[in-house]
């Protein structure tokens, strides 16, 4: 029997101020329950060097995708150093949003459902496949986005957030890698709007598109690349003096 069970996208402490512990408990019992499932899933599908294609099919049977994109995104966040994953998944993973949930004394109560019992490329390779299986199955995509973690999306990109593409896919799209973009909105089924830089304006989907904010330093710099009023006025008197100068210099150089 399929485990659906809301994904609570909230820490113990916001669910412990606002009574909503039983919510917590549950989504983060069945986190547990689904990383366990993937691991056993690639311990049964793994044969003669290779990850055989039931294996993603078999937690799809057990859990919703929403779910188990969430415990793939926590892990690869969780192993953002580990050289076995590839940059593709670890660019994605950022794209997930995944609460924040330490204690008092700082412990991440998140570590409890890394996929950990698993070689990190074997779990690497697990997540690539089910992000295949989701780009081909449109219900799956349909599936991956509840409420929760549309509202989540929003409360992660506000209007006006900076972001960076870094890879759409769709080999037709009209804004390449590296382009910057300001966010307008977060749409019922978690696609981002953006206003893209280069004047084009295009969603981002996430779990298949990746993408992040801007850093602070790169927004500094942004603000320091942007004329204030003053430097404006500056520049502009600065140019009528160098206009009001030139006859004067031109008789000068006539002596």
């Amino acid at each position: 029997m399929k485990d659906t069970t809301p994904i609570y996208f909230h820490s113990a402490t916001y669910a412990h101020e606002h009574g909503e512990l039983d919510q917590y408990r549950a989504s983060h019992k069945a986190n547990i329950a689904c990383k366990e499932a993937i691991e056993q899933a690639i311990a049964d599908n793994y044969r003669d060097n290779r990850l055989g294609p039931a294996c993603v099919q078999q937690v799809l049977q057990q859990f919703d995708p929403g779910r188990i994109f969430y415990v793939l995104a926590n892990t690869v966040r969780q192993k953002e150093h580990d050289g076995r994953i590839s940059r593709d998944n670890k660019a994605w993973a950022q794209t997930i949003p995944v609460c924040e949930d330490k204690d008092g004394f700082g412990y991440d109560r998140n570590v409890s459902f890394v996929v950990d019992r698993s070689h990190p490329g074997l779990m690497d390779l697990f997540l690539t496949q089910a992000r295949d299986i989701a780009k081909e199955d449109f219900k799956m995509n349909q599936e991956f986005m509840s409420r929760n973690q549309v509202e989540f999306i929003r409360q992660t990109y506000p209007p006006d957030t900076r972001i960076l593409l870094q890879h759409m896919d769709d080999p037709y799209a009209p804004v390449p890698a590296g382009t910057r973009g300001t966010v307008k909105y977060v749409d019922d089924i978690g696609q981002i709007g953006v206003a893209w830089d280069n004047g084009r304006s295009l969603s981002l989907i996430p779990g298949m598109d990746t993408y992040r904010k801007l850093t602070q330093q790169e927004l500094t710099q942004e603000q320091g690349e942007k004329p204030s009023i003053h430097d404006s006025l500056g520049k502009h008197a600065g140019q009528q003096a160098a206009h009001s100068d030139k006859p004067k210099m031109k008789k000068e150089q006539t002596r």
